[in-house]
This record gives C-alpha cells, sequence and structure tokens, in this order.
C-alpha cells in the first residue's frame, strides 16, 4: 500500500458521514526503541524520540478507523574497524498507517483503546567512514498494532498514553527489528 492509496483513505474516513459518526484527530509524542543488532559497536543508542499524527472516524463509541503518520527517530551505532577506521551507522524509520481501533470505557472518563492495523513502514540507512559514506531505504508492509489509555478531559479534547508496536524494514539485512513506541498525546473530536 503506497501513500496514495494511504492518504485517500484517510481523506474517505474524513468525508463519510452517519448519525453517530465523529471525525477526530490527534498526535502522541514519546519515546522510541528498536532492536536492532549492535554486534561489534562499541557505542550504540537503541533509544530515540519519535511521535505521531493521525485522523480518525468513529463509526460508533467502540469501533473506529484511523490513519496516520509515525515517526520513531533516528538510532545509531559506531565503532573502529581494523584498517578502515571509525564505522558510523544511522537508522532512520517511519511509517504510514491504516488500522481499526476498539475502545471500551474502564472508568468514568477512561477508556481503554486497541488497535491493529497495517503500516507501509520505511527504513533508511547512513553509514560513513573515513573516506566515504553511502545510503539505502527500503519500504516493507508491516503489522501495527497498539493500545492506549485516554482521559476524556471534555467532550472534545482527551489525553492519552499509548504503546504502539511494528516492525522496521529490513534495510541493512540483518532481519527485521521490533519497534516501540511509548508515547503522551491529544486527541480532538469534532
Amino acid at each position: 500500500m503506497d501513500m496514495k492509496k494511504l492518504i485517500a483513505a484517510a481523506a474517505l474516513l474524513a468525508c463519510v458521514g452517519g448519525a453517530s459518526a465523529q471525525v477526530y484527530v490527534g498526535g502522541a509524542l514519546g519515546a522510541t526503541n528498536q532492536d536492532v543488532d549492535c554486534q561489534g559497536a562499541s557505542k550504540c543508542d537503541k533509544n530515540a524520540v519519535g511521535g505521531k499524527l493521525y485522523a480518525g472516524y468513529a463509526i460508533d463509541p467502540v469501533f473506529a478507523l484511523e490513519a496516520g503518520y509515525a515517526n520513531f527517530g533516528k538510532f545509531s551505532a559506531s565503532g573502529n574497524v581494523s584498517g578502515v577506521g571509525l564505522v558510523s551507522v544511522d537508522l532512520r524509520s517511519s511509517a504510514v498507517f491504516i488500522l481499526g481501533a476498539i475502545r471500551g470505557t474502564v472508568a468514568p472518563d477512561m477508556k481503554l483503546v486497541g488497535r491493529l492495523g497495517m503500516a507501509n513502514v520505511t527504513s533508511k540507512i547512513d553509514v560513513s567512514v573515513p573516506s566515504a559514506s553511502g545510503s539505502d531505504s527500503m519500504s516493507e508492509i508491516s503489522a501495527y498494532y497498539g493500545i492506549g489509555l485516554e482521559y476524556t478531559i471534555n467532550k472534545n479534547l482527551s489525553a492519552s498514553v499509548e504503546a504502539d508496536f511494528t516492525k522496521a524494514a529490513d534495510v541493512a539485512e540483518t532481519g527485521n527489528g521490533l519497534i516501540r513506541m511509548i508515547s503522551v498525546g491529544a486527541q480532538y473530536r469534532f
């Protein structure tokens, strides 16, 4: 699924109407972590800061469809290689996603939300050595899932704590790494 199809799906979500339907937008910012192979690296940073923006269409109070974009930040590693010198590697991953969301009330003004869908995950790797540098990127369709807790502040605004998960595109051919994002965010309902 390419970016144009996901944008078209998001536009369709915003245009479809219904008596109990509600359109909303949201965003979150938080800590990310990616399982990367740092074998042989003297420095390895598997943690970063990431975020997401999304639009949703609530079919009813329980079921919704969401589409959005997540940026998982930059992960890096470096180390000295005999005869080459310092080798530095940076890996950036992002995703365009479409999800189904299910919400259930757990307390007054508090909802538990579960999300499941697909994402077009793009990973880009940059490698540099003292005399050269290069980069490569690839995209793969991966499962995207998450769980969160939403607190209703007023009829239009809610705050959230969320955990999102997907797999990185295997641009370095070392095996896909799980990406995790633990974030806090807000959602506005129209």
